[in-house]
């Protein structure tokens, strides 16, 4: 078990049907509880940066999470008011991944 907040990002999949989100975000509780609830109706992984599950989830209620002590501190505050409808649905902090390979496909070889 490792705790979520010493990745330096997590990677967000959401499997809605054939069609597949994949989020790069920062590893806070607000932007978790935030991807799920965006993608509620989706199955959802949750990896770090090596792709190991840290976090699943499906239809806006977390199956598993590997850090408990996050979940109960940290997720579960953040993610029990959205879905009782006492705060709305936040944005995702997101890294943009693509844009280191962006800044050098212009360079020639």
């Amino acid at each position: 078990m490792t705790n979520i907040k010493s990745h330096y990002y997590l990677v967000g999949y959401a499997q809605d049907g054939m069609e597949q989100k994949k989020v790069f975000m920062k590893p806070t509780a607000e932007n978790i509880a935030n991807f799920i609830m965006q993608n509620k109706e989706a199955s959802i992984i949750i990896t770090d940066e090596l792709d190991l599950p840290v976090i699943t989830a499906y239809q806006g209620f977390v199956h598993t999470c590997d850090d408990k002590k996050f979940l109960l501190s940290e997720l579960q505050p953040a993610i029990i008011p959205i879905q009782r409808g006492e705060r709305e649905v936040g944005e995702i902090g997101e890294y943009e991944m693509n844009s280191y390979n962006e800044d050098y496909e212009d360079l020639e070889m």
